[in-house]
């Protein structure tokens, strides 16, 4: 045995060993097991979306990317592929992609984004230490430090207060995308991703918001989001906030990493609008429907087809998806 001779049986002439090994490519093209057309398969690749204008979506390796107009979008943000159907929405953020800014002390030769605006009250300052690109999504890097000499506040906001107009009863969702890259945010009175109502002049009405714990996570990770009914009849615009307020006496120290900041008209945060590189203003994407065909082309040999049976086309997407 393993050194001369044959190995097995007399009985069985011609016999021989073989190693069977998967494909190194990814099958046959157009080509599923049946009843396997699911998200990830045939009907995503060949479904048609209505929508109009592009959309944003995430990739398996949780990357930002953009589908032309009329392309399906196969999802991975919530850690499996899932086609992204929504309804129509537009971000009145003008610039959430960050352009503008210059590194250095806000206020001392550094500039936040275009029409970004910050608190830095009580003692502290504030710093752009960087901007750029993380997993497709645009950010800058904001730091707030220095010893508090009352309370203080080192708060975000993307548009000033009187920018977007707005109404008591309409609903509201701001989200943006936050990490910690540096310092540690210590022990502060409150941090939260807040949605404002103000008057016609900007002043300040009512705001609530719901608590944020930015980690070192990725950045496509962490997606903070909070929506509001607008209460005030004087509410005449509306904003979002990140606050972090901190007591008197204390030494504060830490950076945030702010990515496409979002405000929509909505009940709930959709998928990233961006306006394109160079040309802030708002960013709309149209309401779409998905048509999935009940026969796909394709299969095997020419002209043949694959038929999808209900099971591969109905109950894939829900309301709750």
């Amino acid at each position: 045995y393993n050194a001369a001779g044959g190995y097995g049986s007399l009985a069985l002439p011609f016999q021989c060993f073989v190693h069977a090994r998967r494909p190194s490519g990814q099958g046959i093209a157009s080509v599923e097991g049946y009843e396997s057309l699911r998200a990830d398969g045939l009907i995503a690749a060949r479904a048609v979306s209505s929508r109009s204008t592009p959309g944003s979506y995430f990739d398996r390796n949780l990357v930002l990317n953009q589908a032309a107009a009329g392309v399906v979008r196969l999802d991975w943000s919530n850690g499996a592929p899932l086609l992204l159907v929504e309804g129509a929405s537009a971000n009145v953020v003008r610039n959430p992609r960050g352009e503008g800014a210059v590194a250095g002390t806000v206020g001392g030769g550094g500039a936040l984004p275009a029409n970004w605006g910050r608190y830095a009250t009580g003692g502290l300052a504030c710093d752009v230490v960087g901007f750029g690109y993380e997993n497709g999504i645009p950010y800058c890097d904001i730091r707030w430090y220095g010893a508090t000499t009352a309370t203080a506040a080192a708060t975000f906001f993307p548009e000033p207060s009187a920018q977007i107009a707005a109404a008591a009863g309409q609903v509201w969702t701001v989200s943006c995308f936050v990490r910690l890259v540096a310092g540690t945010l210590g022990a502060p009175i409150a941090r939260t991703i807040n949605a404002i109502e103000y008057n016609a002049a900007g002043n300040y009405l009512i705001g609530t918001g719901v608590a944020l714990s930015p980690g070192a996570a990725g950045l496509a990770t962490q997606r903070p989001s909070y929506t509001r009914t607008l209460t005030n009849a004087a509410t005449a615009c509306v904003g979002m906030t990140l606050a972090f307020s901190y007591p008197a006496g204390v030494a504060v120290d830490f950076t945030l990493r702010i990515g496409a900041p979002q405000i929509e008209q909505a009940a709930a945060a959709s998928s990233v609008m961006l306006p394109p590189r160079g040309s802030p203003g708002v960013a709309a994407r149209s309401g779409e429907t998905i048509t999935i065909p009940a026969t796909l082309p394709g299969g095997y040999g020419i002209g043949a087809i694959e038929y999808a049976s209900l099971a591969m086309v109905q109950g894939q997407v829900t309301d709750a998806d």
